[in-house]
């Protein structure tokens, strides 16, 4: 199969239509929006082998689950903590980056079926006073350009040839942060945007809300799309990007949506030595979002399993 006819393996269902493998851990964590809060109902609802376990961010290095604390850099005890379950369903919406990465890594070593969950929210908190570059107000500040937990590349410099790939969300000056603390080749810089967006006026926002950086040095001609709440949609660009520049070294921002951080993830396993995730790791405002909107539900381990993930075959 040519890989651009690959499916994307994503489902978009209704929050209460998803229903648990018999069996199978579901990995939750409670953020500070109430879309990352399971429903009773629907927990009651599911099959009684389903074991639900909620993940706590002790801090960016550990957490614990499953009776234990684990550090997220030792992939030996995430195994051991995930046990053997029949499938894994590991829900991001209220886990940070660096919990949810490293467990993704440990859960596609394992081998056990897994599928990653993300519920949308209904709408973003807006700023009060909103500037060029903050339509919205979702972050409290950045921490800093730092590797994922077990997802560090082993380069000790990118090469000189490297393309500089941000993910774009709302939020302008996490853009700018990463560009003037990398500084990328402004030639080598090639943004996506999520398109089409959650809601269809997002994609406009999100260009509007970056549009300061993206006028400097030519970035908007660059500009690429890929569906904001599909990660293999994602992964099919920066196929298409890699391939473009002749198969250099991608550096990738992910400051937008999170399944398009997912996306990249995927991508940095599936292509070590050929990508690294920089990310700024922001804290998060409290009520960030309001509601919840579809459930995404993304076949990982199938994906896995594809041509596209382990690099065979032509890209046509």
């Amino acid at each position: 199969m040519k890989l651009l006819h690959e499916p994307l393996l994503t489902r978009e269902l209704d929050p209460t239509a998803f229903v648990c493998d018999e069996g199978a851990l579901y990995l939750h964590s409670h953020g500070p929006e109430e879309r990352s809060l399971l429903d009773a109902a629907w927990v009651e609802s599911q099959e009684p082998g389903v074991e639900f376990v909620q993940v706590v961010e002790k801090d960016a290095e550990e957490i614990a689950f499953a009776g234990s604390s684990v550090s997220l850099r030792d992939r030996s005890g995430i195994l051991r903590a995930l046990g053997q379950p029949t499938a894994i369903c590991l829900d991001i919406t209220g886990m940070t980056y660096s919990t949810w990465a490293p467990l993704l890594a440990a859960a596609l070593e394992s081998g056990t079926a897994i599928r990653v969950l993300y519920r949308e929210p209904l709408d973003y908190r807006r700023s009060e006073n909103p500037t060029r570059g903050m339509i919205y107000d979702l972050s409290e500040k950045i921490a800093g350009i730092a590797p994922l937990p077990g997802l560090a590349n082993l380069r000790l410099r990118a090469p000189a040839n490297s393309v500089f790939v941000p993910l774009l969300g709302f939020e302008g000056a996490r853009l700018a942060h990463v560009i003037e603390s990398t500084e990328p080749l402004s030639e080598r810089v090639v943004p996506i945007v999520g398109a089409p967006g959650f809601r269809p006026e997002y994609t406009t926002q999100t260009l509007l809300g970056n549009r300061l950086t993206l006028e400097q040095d030519g970035h908007f001609s660059r500009v690429q799309f890929a569906k904001a709440n599909c990660p293999f949609d994602l992964f099919h660009e920066l196929v298409k990007i890699r391939q473009h520049f002749g198969r250099a070294f991608l550096r990738i921002a992910p400051v937008g949506t999170k399944p398009h951080g997912l996306g990249a993830v995927l991508f940095a396993i599936a292509r070590p030595g050929q990508a690294e995730i920089l990310y700024d790791h922001p804290l998060r405002k409290n009520r960030r979002t309001f509601g919840q909107s579809r459930l995404c539900v993304y076949e990982v381990s199938q994906f896995a399993e594809s041509e596209l993930f382990s690099g065979a075959g032509d890209y046509a």
